[in-house]
């Protein structure tokens, strides 16, 4: 059995492909669920294909706004592990809500939601985190360097 310690001392790309492999089925399951067309006029290839896509730019996209947040502290420092735990939680907690939320929208209201808002759902937030990031970063460089 791995535990959590284990999983810590992995190399960079292993934590990746860990983390991409655990959020492809998710996104194989929004596939199913949100854009039924697509799962029926496609191999299985290609549907693991966009799942695993999805899975790495959701991974890059947190693992960038973790470095900016990272380096917030040590600014000299240069950030090079992906933050496997986290990410992961954050990312599989999001796809479950959105899923759950799009079902329920679905089964009780009749409202029916296609796979681009599943997607906008999901990396509205992302994408608003990294700008976070990304200006604090920019905010907090700024002051350090002019108190030199």
């Amino acid at each position: 059995m791995v535990s959590i310690k284990d999983i810590t001392e992995f190399g960079r790309y292993t934590k990746s492909l860990l983390n991409w492999s655990i959020l492809a089925p998710f996104w194989y399951i929004g596939l199913i669920l949100f854009h039924n067309k697509f799962f029926i006029n496609n191999s299985i290839i290609t549907i693991t294909i966009f799942s695993v896509v999805f899975s790495v730019l959701n991974n890059i996209i947190v693992d960038i706004s973790y470095d900016f947040v990272y380096r917030l502290k040590e600014p000299q420092r240069l950030i090079k592990k992906p933050v496997l735990i986290p990410s992961l939680i954050y990312n599989s907690l999001m796809l479950c809500f959105i899923i759950m939320g799009f079902y329920i929208l679905r089964f009780f209201f009749n409202i029916k939601l296609h796979f681009f808002y599943f997607i906008i759902a999901n990396f509205i937030p992302l994408i608003f985190l990294f700008i976070y990031c990304f200006i604090r970063k920019k905010k907090f460089e700024h002051y350090y360097y002019n108190k030199l």
